[in-house]
């Protein structure tokens, strides 16, 4: 697919009085005459079997009034893109016939190799009232669109309310930057779900699932300031990727990716201030751990509930009081879920994410780089890496002497070292022609680092216990005692899995040299 055929934008979520609020707000108004409000009706195609579901492909045949209709197709960018940009193909379509034949030959081509024979069938229709105006920010314009209607799937309804930030000119970052006062000023939510998936799921009737990390597999040649931009909103891109999953459901997996993601955010930030110090890369290091800190109540309660359930289960109805304690587990769940949810949507995680996405735009790491560092940013990416490994791994072996007589916050910090040191691998293994070798390198650091989190259980364990509303729970005590005595247990009885544990690290070349 072409690279010219890009659209970037940012869409907020918003209820009836957001959306007025939003029509009425001297920041969302015209720099000259507004469009008329129009209806648009769209609808989209796939196969039986979804064929470009599969491929994140969504083709829709768009009517407006009288207007001739338009056929659209749109698709993911590659994984560096970050989250607000995709693929876009538009073309008329006389008399609102499906001809993909209409569409640039090579995206022609494309389709026709994913679908084959298959006919392409109605899946759904979406009809918007939509009003728009076009502002212009710094070297940017942008057109905002004003959304409300709904999803008809057979005989089905859901509402549909939305404010779309879409760049038709000019910078990039300055339409991420305004997109951040927006956030700050109106009460709305940022969504990256788009209006097709939406409907997908509703027509399906499912909910949102968590998003897992995706292997990262860097473009061969890339010089270290192209290896920034990829990674960041690759990165980012994981974090946003989960928000529908924690706001539809409660899987446990969405919020223990998102705190990856942050993790590993905040690991490749810290790599880079190390190597290229730049104040923004310390400030949104500190607002990413401000993040993963707000949804750690949450994560350590589903740590817990699970050890409860599943590891601890046979013993505490034993004596009687699993029953008591699990319900306990799921009120205090119930509550640090609200938080999460709240977290993520409140305004502060969005200029957070719209800011960082701002700061690749205008790749602002250069702006501090001085004489020396811009040399380094046009050097090969491999050689960063090589320096950073190097690093982190003097960090590790250092932070593991005296391992057997280690305090518990010793191993603590070795073990946020590994983990540095796993998430550098994943961030940079491809550029490295070890994969053997690398496989091998990070099996041995995750296993390292999992055994050294063993000894983590009874201080969650406790922390979480002492959350309880246990007032009139009856054996609590037995039960806070028969907890933490198992988790006392378990991390004693791990010492000497740590030591071959740590062997096996040592064993495990470094892949880098």
């Amino acid at each position: 697919m072409s690279a010219e055929n890009r659209e970037i934008e940012l869409k907020f979520e918003a209820d009836a009085a957001g959306l007025a609020a939003a029509l009425a707000s001297p920041l969302l108004a015209a720099a000259g005459p507004e469009t008329p409000q129009r209806s648009l009706s769209s609808i989209y195609y796939d196969t039986a079997d979804q064929k470009l579901r599969q491929n994140r492909m969504a083709l829709r045949m768009r009517r407006s009034g009288r207007t001739v209709p338009v056929m659209a197709l749109k698709w993911p960018q590659h994984a560096g893109s970050g989250p607000f940009a995709r693929g876009e193909a538009e073309v008329r379509a006389p008399g609102g016939k499906l001809d993909l034949s209409l569409f640039d030959p090579t995206i022609a081509a494309e389709l026709q190799r994913i679908l084959g024979d298959a006919p392409l069938e109605p899946q759904f229709e979406t009809r918007i009232k939509r009003r728009s105006r076009t502002l212009h920010v710094g070297g940017a314009e942008i057109e905002v669109a004003f959304d409300q209607g709904e999803i008809v799937a057979g005989d089905r309804r859901t509402p549909i309310m939305e404010v779309e930030l879409e760049l038709k000119s000019g910078a990039a970052a300055d339409m991420y930057a305004f997109a951040a006062r927006v956030a700050a000023d109106l009460p709305m939510r940022l969504s990256v779900v788009s209006k097709a998936e939406q409907a997908f799921m509703f027509a399906d009737g499912l909910i949102a699932r968590p998003v897992r990390a995706q292997s990262i597999v860097l473009p061969s040649q890339l010089t270290c300031d192209e290896a920034i931009a990829f990674l960041l909103p690759h990165l980012l891109d994981h974090f946003l990727s989960n928000f529908a999953a924690l706001r539809q459901g409660d899987d446990p997996e969405a919020i223990h990716q998102m705190r990856v993601a942050l993790r590993r955010l905040r690991t490749i930030l810290g790599i880079l201030q190390k190597e290229l110090p730049c104040p923004e890369f310390l400030a949104l290091r500190a607002e990413a751990g401000r993040i993963a800190t707000g949804l750690g109540d949450a994560r350590e309660t589903d740590v817990f509930q699970q050890l409860v359930a599943e590891d601890l289960r046979e013993l505490l109805a034993r004596h009687g009081v699993f029953d008591d304690l699990a319900r306990l587990v799921e009120q205090r769940r119930a509550a640090v879920y609200r938080d999460a949810r709240a977290l993520i949507d409140g305004p502060a995680t969005t200029i957070f994410a719209v800011s960082l996405q701002a700061f690749v735009s205008r790749r602002g790491w250069r702006a501090t780089s001085g004489a020396d560092g811009l040399q380094r940013l046009t050097e090969p990416a491999e050689a960063f890496a090589r320096q950073a490994f190097d690093r982190l791994y003097r960090r590790a072996q250092k932070r593991a002497k005296g391992l057997e007589a280690q305090t518990e916050e010793q191993r603590h910090d070795l073990r946020i070292a590994l983990k540095n040191l796993r998430y550098c691998s994943e961030f940079f293994w491809s550029i490295f022609d070890h994969e053997r070798a690398t496989k091998k390198f990070v099996r041995a650091t995750s296993a390292m680092q999992d055994l050294l989190g063993a000894h983590n259980d009874a201080a969650g364990a406790q922390h979480v216990l002492s959350k309880l509303d246990a007032a009139d729970a009856a054996g609590f005590e037995l039960a806070k005692g028969l907890v933490l005595g198992w988790c006392a247990h378990g991390g004693a009885s791990s010492s000497k899995e740590v030591r071959k544990g740590w062997k096996a690290f040592r064993r495990a070349d470094p892949f880098w040299e």
